[in-house]
C-alpha cells in the first residue's frame, strides 16, 4: 500500500532543528527531510508544541501551567537567562510553580508584545508582569528578528490558531499541578520555571590587555535611530496589563560593566544619549500608569554587577542571575508590602 507524505527539507521547518535525531545509517551527507502535516491537514502530535526554536522549551511548560501563574517574567535571552521565576513567591512556587519565564531568546518587540496580547493577558490568576527592556527593542537597526517569522509560521503557532475556541478561554483544573509533577514533564534545557541560566565560569577572561581590547569592541559602535512604531507597540502592551490591574514592573537589564568604557553603553549600539531617551521614556511610563514601575538597572553600565557576573557581553551567569533575581524579588515584594 502506498502512504503519501509531504516532506521539506529540515532548514526550512521552524524549530526541526531542536527535535533529537538519531541516525543509524553512519550516513552525515545526505540532506535531512521532516515530514510535516499540510496546510488542511491537523497539526501531528509530535510537533504540537514546537514554536520554532529554543523558545519551544518554555511553550511546553506555558500549557500546562498557565491556568496557575500569577507571574510571567517576559524579555529576549538577556531575561531568559538572568531572570530565575522560581525565586518568586518561594511559600506557593516551591510546591506548585505559579511563576514562569517566558522570555524567547532573539525576540523582538514584536514578538514580546504578540505573547502578551495573545498568550499573557488572558491568563486568569496573573498578577505581575516582569519585564526586562533593552533600548535596542527602539533601534530601527535592531527590528529585524527571525525569531518572530520562526514563531508564526511554526507548527504550535498554527495549532494554537486552529484549535483557539477549544484553548480559550482557560479552564480551571481541579488542582495546581505539582513541582513533581512539573518535573516529569519538563523538556531539557530549561528548569520546571522556564528559566535558562548559564552556569558560573563562563565570564570573559579580560586580565590581558589584548584580550580587553578586543573585548571593548563590542561597545565601540554606536547605531541607533528611534524606532516610534516599536515604541507604540510596546505601550500598547503595557497599557493593556495596566488596565487589566496587572502589576508591570519594567527594568532595564544590566551589560558588562566595561560598558563604561565604550562608545556604545551596551552591545546593541546605544549611546549614552539614547539609552538615557529610553530610560527617560520608561520613567514617564512609571509616573503615569498606576499599575506599572520601572527600575533602571543597568544604569549606562554603572551597576553594582561584577565582570564575573557575565558569561559575555550582555548575558549573566549564575551568579548574576542569582543578584539580579535577588533585586527584582525585592522590588516586587516592597511594591506588594506598598500596596497590598
Amino acid at each position: 500500500k502506498m502512504i503519501e507524505v509531504e516532506v521539506l527539507p529540515v532548514e526550512k521547518v521552524p524549530g526541526a532543528r531542536d527535535l533529537f535525531q538519531a541516525n543509524d545509517l553512519e550516513d552525515f551527507e545526505s540532506p535531512l527531510y521532516v515530514e510535516v502535516p499540510p496546510a488542511n491537514r491537523p497539526v501531528a502530535t509530535g510537533f504540537r508544541n514546537h514554536y520554532g526554536g529554543p523558545f519551544s522549551k518554555q511553550m511546553t511548560l506555558y500549557w500546562p501551567l498557565r491556568e496557575q501563574l500569577r507571574l510571567v517574567a517576559l524579555g529576549n535571552s538577556r531575561s531568559g537567562v538572568g531572570v530565575l521565576t522560581g525565586r518568586f513567591f518561594p511559600e506557593v512556587n516551591a510546591l506548585t510553580p505559579v511563576a514562569l519565564n517566558l522570555s524567547p531568546p532573539g525576540s523582538n518587540l514584536e514578538l514580546q508584545s504578540l505573547l502578551v496580547r495573545e498568550y499573557v493577558l488572558p491568563l486568569p490568576n496573573l498578577e505581575w508582569v516582569v519585564w526586562g527592556v533593552s533600548p535596542r527593542y527602539f533601534n530601527v537597526d535592531r527590528r529585524e528578528s527571525d525569531r518572530m517569522d520562526l514563531f508564526t509560521e511554526s507548527h504550535g503557532r498554527r495549532y494554537d490558531l486552529e484549535n483557539h475556541d477549544e484553548l480559550w478561554p482557560i479552564r480551571a483544573r481541579n488542582a495546581p499541578l505539582t513541582v513533581a509533577e512539573v518535573e516529569k514533564i519538563c523538556p531539557g534545557g530549561t528548569d520546571i520555571y522556564g528559566a535558562t541560566p548559564r552556569e558560573d565560569g563562563l565570564s570573559p577572561q579580560l586580565a590581558d590587555p589584548v584580550a580587553r581590547r578586543k573585548f571593548l569592541d563590542f561597545f565601540s559602535i554606536v547605531r541607533f535611530d528611534w524606532d516610534q512604531a516599536q515604541w507604540d507597540l510596546f505601550q500598547e502592551a503595557v497599557e493593556a496589563l495596566d488596565r487589566k490591574g496587572v502589576r508591570v514592573l519594567l527594568y532595564s537589564m544590566p551589560t558588562h560593566p566595561l560598558a563604561r568604557e565604550g562608545k556604545a553603553c551596551d552591545p546593541d549600539g546605544s549611546g549614552r544619549e539614547h539609552d538615557a531617551l529610553v530610560m527617560d521614556k520608561l520613567r514617564e511610563l512609571d509616573r503615569r500608569l498606576p499599575h506599572l514601575w520601572f527600575e533602571d538597572l543597568h544604569r549606562a553600565g554603572h551597576h553594582d554587577f561584577t565582570e564575573e557576573d557575565f558569561s559575555d557581553a550582555g548575558h549573566l551567569d549564575r551568579s548574576g542571575a542569582e543578584r539580579l533575581t535577588g533585586k527584582l524579588v525585592s522590588l516586587v515584594n516592597a511594591i506588594r508590602d506598598r500596596q497590598p
